[in-house]
């Protein structure tokens, strides 16, 4: 009778801890019994994203100790509606013009780190969505996204 229960308690942990990995890999989604409450429904859609190009890319001169170096950068702005984007290509002269402002000001020894480009790209996104709102716009610029870095 013990071997019939212990069979049964394993063969149960067996069917448990397949299910937890088979949950855990995505493999078998989770039960939502839950209605989606009115207004929900929209959230629930995922949301298409949208991107905006700044060409040409931006060119600047980054001083470099003594050196004088040029950096090149091709930018993408990340929204999830056309409505966010749609007033980036009227602003685009000003918001060109506050990014070279930015990127004229880094010291070229510390942008060739990881963290410090990470760093000028959330500058730039904080920049970005500020100008927005000075203008009279939503900041609904989700992200930044250099497409290219060229430093020589």
């Amino acid at each position: 009778m013990k071997k019939v229960i212990i069979g049964i308690v394993i063969f149960v942990n067996l069917i448990l801890v397949t299910m937890v990995v088979l949950y855990v890999l995505g493999i078998v989604p989770p039960k939502n019994d839950a209605e989606p409450v009115e207004g929900e429904e929209a959230e629930l859609v995922q949301q298409e994203t949208l991107f905006y190009a700044f060409n040409p890319p931006i060119v600047v001169n980054v001083q470099d100790g003594r050196k004088l170096r040029f950096m090149q950068i091709e930018l993408q702005l990340m929204a999830r509606s056309q409505d966010a984007l749609d007033p980036i290509e009227p602003l685009e002269p000003l918001l060109r013009h506050e990014l070279i402002m930015l990127y004229s000001s880094i010291d070229g020894k510390l942008i060739k780190t990881l963290e410090a480009k990470d760093k000028l790209r959330t500058d730039s996104l904080a920049l970005v969505n500020k100008l927005l709102e000075q203008e009279g716009q939503k900041a609904e610029i989700e992200n930044v996204l250099f497409t290219k870095m060229i430093i020589q």
